[in-house]
Formats: C-alpha cells, sequence, structure tokens
C-alpha cells in the first residue's frame, strides 16, 4: 500500500486513552525508504459524536413517548416518521407508514383541499389547528384536534410538516350523551 490510514486508540504515557487518526506514508528520506506516520487528535470530533447520538436518542425517545400521535410528512406528502402513539391510533406500523403518501394512511376531509395543513403551511401559516374526523385504513373514524406546524430544513426552508392529533373519541361521546339528554329534557319540559 502506498497510503494507510486508521482510527486506533493510542495509549498516552498517563495511562489515558485517545483516539487518533493514524496516516502513514512511504517516503524517500536520503535516499533511503521510510514510514511516516502522523497522528491526529480526534479527541474533540469522538466527545461531539456521542453527544450528537445522545441528543438524537434523546430526542426520538420524547417524539416517541409523546401522549399525542405525532407524524412528520415532506412537502409532497410522503410520510417520513410515526411515533408509537400514532402507530396505536392507526393500527399502523412505522414500516408501513414510512414512504406512503400521507392520506394513505391517516387521511380526512381535508386531503386534496386547499384546507390541507401541507398546503396551509407552505403557504405562509405558522401553525393550523382545527377539528378533523380521521380514517384508519382499516375504515374506523377517528376525531381528533389536529395541530400542524412547519417542519423546516437546515437552510431554513419549510420541507414539511409535523402533524400531531389528539383523538377526542370519548369527549365526542361525552357530549353526544349530554346532547341526547338536553333534547329529552327538552321533550319533557314541553309536554
Amino acid at each position: 500500500q502506498n497510503i494507510d490510514r486508521s482510527e486506533p486508540v493510542l495509549l498516552t504515557t498517563g495511562g489515558n486513552r485517545l483516539p487518533v487518526l493514524k496516516s502513514v506514508t512511504r517516503v524517500n528520506y536520503n535516499g533511503t525508504e521510510h514510514l511516516l506516520e502522523a497522528f491526529f487528535d480526534l479527541s474533540d470530533r469522538k466527545k461531539m459524536e456521542r453527544d450528537l447520538q445522545q441528543a438524537h436518542a434523546e430526542l426520538n425517545q420524547i417524539f416517541q413517548t409523546a401522549s399525542v400521535a405525532m407524524r412528520l410528512v415532506d412537502s409532497d406528502f410522503n410520510v417520513l416518521k410515526v411515533n408509537n402513539t400514532f402507530e396505536h391510533l392507526t393500527d399502523v406500523k412505522e414500516a408501513d407508514a414510512i414512504g406512503k403518501k400521507c392520506h394513505e394512511i391517516f387521511s380526512g376531509s381535508t386531503c386534496f383541499t386547499e384546507e390541507c395543513p401541507i398546503h396551509r403551511i407552505t403557504n405562509g401559516m405558522e401553525t393550523v389547528e382545527s377539528y378533523v374526523d380521521k380514517e384508519r385504513p382499516d375504515g374506523k373514524s377517528i376525531p381528533c384536534i389536529l395541530n400542524a406546524t412547519p417542519f423546516v430544513g437546515s437552510e431554513g426552508q419549510i420541507v414539511g410538516i409535523v402533524e400531531s392529533f389528539r383523538d377526542i373519541t370519548e369527549l365526542k361521546k361525552a357530549q353526544d350523551a349530554i346532547e341526547s339528554e338536553r333534547d329529552k329534557l327538552e321533550r319533557i319540559l314541553s309536554h
């Protein structure tokens, strides 16, 4: 080999482990072939990598354990990520949701209209909050409170949205029961 590069760990005189980038190349010095080794300290880079992995793990845990169903959708309506609560609400596993169009996984009356949260966010709205009836792939309808916010890329451009869905099925049942009781009371009072 002419050049060898590796990332070994050196043991310092103090007994500490030091991650380095080691480069070895052949050189001719005074007519004799030699191997020239160069070592670059990678301690800061390795620490940044560990910190980044830790931050990613923490953010993923927060996303996955959120009490509301969440999904990340790009501006072309492709599902990029869903959390565990979304899987439970829709009965669709993340592996089956990723890459599908959002309306294929959890559709609603605003799909294919100007009221679509993606259209509204990409047209300048900072946040969208609305009541929607969403439909699971198995046909079950779920009343939800939808919140949508921009998903921003590294350059500050909107590349999609983050949607959260709060299932209000029980609240809707309670409201319907109250309406029914109110109707009964009005009929009794009118007679």
